[in-house]
């Protein structure tokens, strides 16, 4: 097992091949983004140009990852990107796997690889406030919630819309 502090190894599953995430990439992401909504529910804006473009594509200091099947389809993603506030600064991660590719490790490799960036991210911030690693989810279903725990994450806060 990899350590915290170090990028974990690449899941071996044939045929994906991995890559930063790129702006040509947005409809593969929303794609993706919409499938997982139709499997998990949750929130509609997450699967939009406007809301992959924020958080998978920062303009912010950051970090993405894709997994793609050999006929370019976004099978798994993750984004990392720092946030200043007045308080504090922030390493906020997103990230999704298709509802077809879970159950292989791409999750936890996505949230091991999203924390190490956040590490190097909050590393780079002056001492100067607070940071803090947040990890952001428009859609929380029970498999998902069991591994953010079983790596640290407390939900902090949720809401229903409606």
């Amino acid at each position: 097992m990899d350590s915290p502090d170090e990028t974990p190894t690449l899941p071996t599953v044939p045929g994906l091949t991995w890559r930063s995430l790129q702006p040509a990439d947005i409809g593969a992401i929303t794609t993706l983004a919409t499938t997982c909504l139709a499997a998990d529910g949750g929130l509609p804006l997450g699967a939009t140009d406007a809301y992959v473009q924020e958080h998978y594509l920062p303009t912010q200091p950051g970090s993405s990852i894709g997994a793609f099947q050999m006929d370019g389809r976004l099978v798994a993603c993750a984004a990392v990107q720092t946030t200043p506030a007045p308080e504090e600064y922030r390493a906020i991660i997103v990230g999704q796997v298709h509802p077809a590719s879970r159950g292989q490790g791409l999750g936890t490799f996505l949230l091991r690889w999203s924390s190490a960036q956040a590490g190097r991210l909050l590393a780079a911030c002056p001492p100067d406030r607070p940071h803090l690693l947040r990890l952001t989810t428009e859609s929380l279903t029970e498999s998902a919630a069991r591994l953010f725990e079983r790596h640290g994450f407390t939900q902090q806060f949720a809401e229903d819309v409606m």
